[in-house]
């Protein structure tokens, strides 16, 4: 505790901060001149202030220090793990699963266009045969389009008779005529 009022210390603390207009800092020194109290209270307050410089000094973190902390801060920030974030790992997941669907997506329609009756696996291709006779269901028939094992390659269901006979009949002259065009191919090629 300060033996002076708190309007001196205030007017103390001015004159520590080259606060104090001319006229102000001379009355000041002259009570300085004949009260010691207050020339006691000023170098207490001195004192405090250069050891408040000291520790904030002593506790301001050299240019060295800061960019050392800068640099570990960017590090550590750096250092998180793409698995820890969960956005990541969560797109990663589902790109895999997509790539997944589309391979066993694509590997069913390559199986199913193998057994097309637009893609024959002989060089004869699909023959018709069944008749147009067989109920599917009460106003529907089909007509199986198999290959010259009998295998079915296909079914086509039609609603008229006349439909699935008209089908059977235009199946069989493009296979007839398939089947010249292959062998004129092969004795023109064997002509040369």
């Amino acid at each position: 505790m300060y033996p002076v009022p708190d309007e001196d210390l205030e007017l103390l603390e001015a004159y520590l901060d080259d606060a104090l207009s001319d006229q102000e800092l001379s009355a000041l020194r002259g009570r300085l001149a004949v009260e010691p109290t207050l020339m006691a209270a000023l170098r207490q307050l001195r004192d405090e202030r250069s050891q408040r410089q000291a520790f904030f000094q002593s506790i301001d973190p050299t240019p060295a220090e800061v960019d050392d902390l800068v640099y570990d801060i960017r590090v550590a920030a750096q250092r998180k793990r793409w698995w820890q974030d969960h956005r990541k790992l969560t797109r990663w997941a589902s790109a895999v699963a997509a790539c997944l669907v589309m391979g066993i997506a694509g590997a069913f329609v390559l199986h199913a266009w193998d057994k097309s009756p637009l893609h024959p696996s002989n060089p004869d291709g699909p023959m018709a045969t069944g008749t147009p006779s067989n109920l599917v269901s009460p106003a529907r028939f089909a007509v199986e389009v198999t290959d010259d094992s009998g295998k079915v390659m296909a079914v086509q269901h039609f609603d008229d008779q006349n439909e699935a006979n008209d089908f059977l009949r235009d199946l069989k002259q493009m296979q007839t005529r398939h089947r010249q065009t292959t062998n004129g191919m092969t004795i023109m090629d064997n002509d040369f």
